[in-house]
């Protein structure tokens, strides 16, 4: 909502929930292909408006697949809000913001954690080892609920090149992890 020009509600709240509910609609075509629906908010970090919850709700209402919420940024000031969102996995820039981990050891949550394990913002490439030791502190505090790793964000800012390589570490990572 806060990406887009208003010139038909001309209210933020209309327009939020205008794209919620189709939002809610592809989401429900999607059920019979997918196994989750991921919501990307990259504004929450920046703004959470008092009907953040019910929002979320509209999106995911008769939705029977699991649910990721994806906030980019750093949402150390607005953990406490985010773990009230109706979603079953959370998805953070933990790389970038490595003082999430500690962030959320402060708070009990149902959700589990996709751990965003390699940057957007920079060029430079992790390694296989650096992504594997980033692994194993967020898994010795999120245990069992430490279920996904992905890269921090969007990485269309990156090349194409480096944005491959970034992936494959990844992937080579997840695949040498034994936690």
């Amino acid at each position: 909502m806060n990406a887009c020009v208003d010139s038909y509600y001309h209210n933020p709240q209309e327009v939020a929930f205008a794209f919620a509910r189709a939002l809610n609609s592809e989401a429900k075509n999607l059920l019979p292909i997918v196994d989750f629906i991921s919501i990307d908010e990259p504004f929450f970090s920046n703004e959470m408006p008092d009907y953040a919850e019910e929002l979320i709700r509209t999106v995911t209402n008769g939705i029977t697949c699991q649910t990721t919420l994806h906030v980019c940024g750093d949402i150390s000031s607005k953990i406490s809000q985010i773990i009230e969102l109706p979603v079953d996995i959370l998805s953070h820039e933990f790389k970038a913001t490595s003082k999430l981990i500690d962030v959320f050891s402060e708070h009990s949550f149902p959700q589990r954690i996709c751990l965003g394990s390699v940057r957007s913002d920079r060029d430079q490439i992790e390694s296989v080892d650096e992504i594997i030791e980033h692994i194993r502190k967020a898994s010795d505090f999120f245990g069992d609920k430490l279920i996904q790793i992905a890269p921090d964000c969007g990485q269309r800012l990156l090349s194409r090149k480096i944005a491959f390589k970034k992936l494959q570490n990844l992937v080579r990572a997840g695949e040498l992890f034994n936690g």
